[in-house]
């Protein structure tokens, strides 16, 4: 079997190397997977399809496959304009309302969404309240719901939690969508000079106040920009939390992933995260947007060690039900049903 890979993620994320495991670990059953990738074809995210064992194509697909997987719904042009429409179809859409606006165009598209073997999505929000009115026209049994995966560190390779004052970790690109500028002036309003934050990702637009945050706090914070998949886990070790208040999102892998390390997720209350996340259970959560609650949270977090300790704890439990080779094993599932 050839497999083609269509990943048209921009930049390094963890639902890309989700994609890129995925990918491995078919070359590994035997099976000859490549991928594309459009969107950033010498980039971070190059390197991990490398890593992976997966050859990567240039942006004019040669390769015949009789299997095609997308990843995203930006990956839709491609394989709209290059691919064709090979026997077998994988769809993966990991996106929320952001990726709706790469099915506006171009033409043929409406087309995949009758012809696509199979439609995986990573929480059932999605083709219930997002996607719904692109499904009128694709059969049930169709559309699949397979929750992503983490790497789950052994528990020996996990250090306690630390001692001290609150230190926080944000992972993913500073900007409007993920709202990092939200956590900067949660931290301004606190007012306590002892709790610090690492921040990983590429840092874009912030707002003025934001910025002007950042400034105020400049000795209290460290950007480390875009790391390699293996390095991120060396800044998560030491936190206490990891902060994530974008008004957006579906199963991020950077919570599971800092969860799955001991560390307590402080987010914005999104729908899609209620069948995991319970505030006051295994994380904190705070409404979309409302900066003084965010600061509230981490206020709780920096002035109660048994709380962080007991929230720790329950989302170390949660992590562990997300585990890489369940994700891989469900997609497996998903392509030996294609016939």
């Amino acid at each position: 079997m050839k497999l083609l890979v269509v990943d048209a993620s921009v930049g390094f994320n963890g639902s890309a190397a989700l994609a890129a495991r995925w990918a491995g670990h078919l070359r590994r059953r035997g099976i000859d997977a490549a991928a594309t990738l459009p969107n950033d074809p010498d980039g971070p995210l190059r390197r991990v399809y490398v890593a992976e064992g997966v050859p990567v194509l240039g942006p004019t697909v040669s390769l015949e496959p009789d299997t095609v997987a997308l990843f995203t719904t930006a990956a839709a042009r491609t394989m709209v304009q290059q691919v064709g429409r090979p026997a077998r179809s994988i769809w993966l859409i990991r996106d929320g309302h952001a990726g709706l606006v790469s099915l506006a165009a171009p033409p043929g598209i409406d087309r995949l969404w009758e012809t696509i073997g199979a439609l995986v999505f990573h929480d059932g929000i999605q083709p219930r309240d997002i996607f719904a009115p692109f499904l009128r026209t694709t059969r049930p049994d169709r559309v699949h719901i397979v929750p992503p995966g983490v790497d789950l560190p052994q528990p020996e390779a996990v250090p306690p939690p630390a001692e001290g004052a609150l230190r926080v970790a944000a992972v993913g690109t500073i900007g409007p969508r993920k709202r990092q500028g939200d956590l900067l002036m949660a931290l301004v309003r606190m007012g306590d000079p002892g709790v610090t934050a690492e921040l990983v990702g590429r840092v874009g637009d912030l707002p003025a106040e934001a910025v002007r945050a950042a400034q105020l706090l400049a000795e209290r914070l460290r950007f480390h920009g875009e790391l390699p998949v293996g390095a991120v886990p060396e800044v998560l070790a030491g936190c206490h939390a990891v902060v994530l208040p974008s008004d957006e999102g579906i199963a991020p892998l950077a919570v599971l992933e800092a969860a799955a390390r001991g560390l307590v997720p402080v987010l914005a209350d999104l729908p899609a995260y209620r069948d995991v996340w319970r505030h006051g259970r295994n994380c904190l959560l705070h409404p979309p947007g409302d900066v003084p609650m965010l600061a509230w949270c981490l206020r709780i977090l920096a002035s109660d060690p048994d709380l962080r300790r007991r929230l720790a704890a329950a989302a170390r439990a949660t992590a562990a039900r997300f585990p890489a080779a369940s994700f891989c094993a469900r997609m497996d599932l998903v392509m030996a049903g294609l016939g």
